[in-house]
């Protein structure tokens, strides 16, 4: 089955072989020239400062945290990061670490509260607090089956 040709192309002619024959022209009309676009909108160019804003590298006065729009920036609490990892470490191997971690889990909880939300680590705090717990309560139980096994050993007649 055959289509017939489309107007304007003999049946024998292929659409390369027609001469003469142009595109239409764009209904967008002709593209830009290469480089740069026109400013068509008056909105100012990338790099260039616009609105009375400082350029780059700009001091910004003011206090820090005050002038950003997304709110003020939250710091993470040092002494809760600590004791996350003390209280991991002394519920892996040191006991000593866990009571670290406990004083120090309850220090940082009291100063993120304090803080009005300009700290955060809570979570690390609070989990710091309970490692240490339980890595204190670990050790005792050890310390007290220890001293069991040792003082049950010496009652041991073969």
């Amino acid at each position: 089955m055959s289509y017939p040709p489309p107007p304007g192309q003999d049946e024998n002619e292929s659409p390369d072989q027609q001469q003469g024959a142009t595109p239409p022209p764009s209904p967008y009309g002709a593209p830009p020239p290469y480089g740069t676009p026109p400013n068509q909108y008056g909105a100012p160019q990338y790099g260039a400062p616009g609105y009375g804003a400082p350029g780059y590298g700009a001091p910004q006065y003011g206090a820090p945290g005050f002038n950003n729009p997304y709110g003020p920036t939250t710091q993470s609490n040092q002494k809760a990061l600590w004791s996350m990892i003390l209280g991991i470490v002394g519920l892996l191997c040191c006991g000593f670490a866990s009571i670290a971690a406990l004083i120090m889990g309850s220090q940082a909880r009291k100063e993120i509260a304090a803080s009005g939300g300009t700290q955060s680590g809570e979570g690390q705090a609070q989990a710091g607090f309970i490692l240490g717990i339980v890595g204190c309560a670990l050790w005792g139980v050890g310390v007290i089956l220890y001293a069991l096994v040792f003082a049950s050993a010496g009652t041991i007649s073969y």
